[in-house]
């Protein structure tokens, strides 16, 4: 099992990182080890600030297997397509933001429906995805799932089109 999440192991290389200052920490230990208590009461990057719970995170990443987050290979930067998307924002998540937690790519590719069935965005007329090449779209919950799916998978993206899709 992970012992923290991709958000946590990431601050060290964001400028202005909280582990700047000297705090301690330890990429080996769990996200909730005593070591990073001091850490996980600071204001983090993974938070949008309306958020009614201030520790925990607004944004997941899509997980699983043929995603940029497979866990089964390790997945290059290069190995991704412009339009794969990468993350979500999530609303409500009671996520901790060191705490693993990401969307699963199964369950998403198993939704039917509209977008806003199985995804939460933090303002009820839009949800906010991030593809690999950075840019960031605001996508209506309203749409059908069926259209972004192909985007949540590398092989499914190098098949689509975000431009003709969305």
């Amino acid at each position: 099992a992970r012992l923290s999440s991709w958000r946590f192991l990431i601050m060290a290389y964001i400028e202005q990182n909280p582990l700047d200052g000297g705090l301690a920490w330890d990429p080996k230990s769990a996200w909730d080890a005593p070591i990073h208590i001091p850490i996980s009461n600071r204001r983090h990057y993974h938070h949008w600030p309306g958020n009614r719970s201030p520790k925990s995170t607004n944004l997941f990443a899509i997980a699983g297997t043929g995603t940029a987050f497979d866990p089964t290979r390790r997945v290059l930067f290069s190995d991704l397509e412009d339009d794969a998307i990468l993350a979500m924002e999530v609303a409500d998540s009671k996520t901790h933001w060191m705490q693993p937690g990401d969307y699963d790519v199964a369950t998403l590719l198993a939704a039917s429906g509209r977008l806003g069935d199985t995804v939460k965005g933090l303002l009820s007329d839009r949800i906010h995805v991030l593809f690999a090449d950075g840019e960031v779209w605001a996508l209506s919950p309203d749409a059908p799932i069926d259209t972004v799916k192909p985007f949540f998978t590398i092989t499914g993206a190098k098949a689509a089109s975000r431009e003709e899709s969305l």
